[in-house]
């Protein structure tokens, strides 16, 4: 399974680097933010992929985990107001 979890990252951050060009964000308006937003769940597939692929010394995963944890935390205003948006 953390293969294709990663490969789900790798997908998601692929489609967020093609669409990062000034250009692009033009293109897409207001529909650009709410794609970049998938950058949350990259965080988290990133995390669970590098836990699952280590198979010894996971202090160093759990670790990212901590702060992909703490980095959501923080944001938490953000996500739960763009969660309200779309629903």
């Amino acid at each position: 399974p953390y293969i294709s979890v990663g490969f789900l990252s790798l997908l998601i951050l692929t489609a967020l680097a093609l669409t990062s060009t000034k250009f692009i964000q033009r293109k897409l308006g207001r529909r650009w933010q709410k794609f970049h937003n998938w950058v949350y769940l990259a965080l988290l597939t990133v995390s669970l992929h590098y836990f699952w692929s280590v198979k010894s010394a996971l202090l160093q995963p759990i670790i990212y985990i901590c702060f992909a944890i703490i980095l959501l935390f923080l944001r938490r205003k953000k996500l739960t107001k763009n969660l309200k948006r779309h629903n």
